[in-house]
């Protein structure tokens, strides 16, 4: 579809993504705040199901990192291009596991190592990348730059 992906993203995130019931499994409540510049549009071709599964990984590996909080804040830079900050106050990225964690099968939770190499490969075939921040008082922060 063509469509303005900061609104996608953020209608994702607080009409459905916050529902599911798996965050409140154990009485791990998971608070998900969505912020960005009202006059933020991006107008891109993208397929919905990718952007899902690029949000799945991220907020599914935040909720195993066991954040009580997790912000999507969008930015623009200094082109007008949107930057999406994924930020959560989980148990962090050891320093150890920084350079790997984008790697084809590295996983630290017994998952299948896909997850976060899936969704940097969407993001590069959209024409963008991700970063990580693991310098926080605690928990991690992805950075995503889109281009068009």
């Amino acid at each position: 579809i063509k469509a303005d992906l900061v609104k996608f993203v953020n209608e994702y995130v607080m009409n459905v993504y916050r529902e599911y019931k798996h965050l409140a499994m154990n009485n791990q409540n998971m608070g998900i705040i969505c912020t960005s510049p009202k006059d933020l549009k991006f107008e891109l071709f993208f397929k919905p199901i990718e952007i899902i599964i690029i949000l799945d990984n991220l907020l599914n590996n935040s909720f195993k990192a066991k954040a009580k909080k997790v912000q999507l804040v969008w930015e623009k830079d200094k082109d007008n291009k949107p930057i999406l900050h994924v930020i959560d106050d989980g148990i962090g990225i050891p320093d150890k596991n920084l350079t790997k964690i984008f790697e084809f099968r590295f996983s630290t939770t017994n998952g299948s190592g896909l997850g976060l190499y899936h969704t940097k490969d969407v993001i590069e075939k959209l024409g963008g990348s991700i970063s990580v921040n693991n310098n926080l008082q605690e928990g991690v922060e992805f950075i995503i730059k889109f281009k068009q």
